[in-house]
């Protein structure tokens, strides 16, 4: 008995089984790139409820601030699920592969809901007067 087998299905090559992990942690982090935005539906009425305790009738109380905290919560843990795996699925796949292009393609649609929330966050900040609290001269 000869101890040569005839070739057959072996495992996949290394190069197949790491395509495949960084394909799926590219489509992970893309679904959690546009989950984000639409947790604010799930948030919104948190920091709506936390607006109405924190804020007095006519003006705004030292903790208006933590109506944009109970807001941004939920989308923040989301974002920052979706960056990292984006992130390690860039270092992992080559430059222009399709994994490569869905992470990349993640990482722009979080950096521009990055910017839209921290615009209307600031616009929210600047009109209950908080910002102007803050960076105010010292007399």
């Amino acid at each position: 008995m000869s101890s040569v087998q005839p070739p057959g299905p072996g495992p996949p090559p290394q190069d197949s089984a790491l395509s495949d992990v960084t394909d799926r942690a590219a489509i992970g982090s893309l679904i959690l790139a546009f989950l984000s935005p639409i947790s604010i539906y799930i948030s919104g009425p948190i920091g709506l409820f936390t607006m109405l305790l924190t804020a007095g009738p006519t003006t705004h109380t030292p903790l208006t601030w933590l109506a944009p905290v109970f807001f941004w919560s939920l989308p923040f843990l989301v974002g920052v699920s979706s960056v990292s795996l984006a992130r390690s699925c860039l270092r992992k796949s080559r430059r222009l592969s399709s994994s490569w292009v869905v992470a990349m393609t993640s990482l722009t649609f979080m950096g521009i809901f990055f910017l839209v929330g921290l615009l209307v966050t600031l616009h929210f900040l600047s009109g209950s007067g908080l910002l102007c609290r803050l960076f105010a001269p010292v007399p």
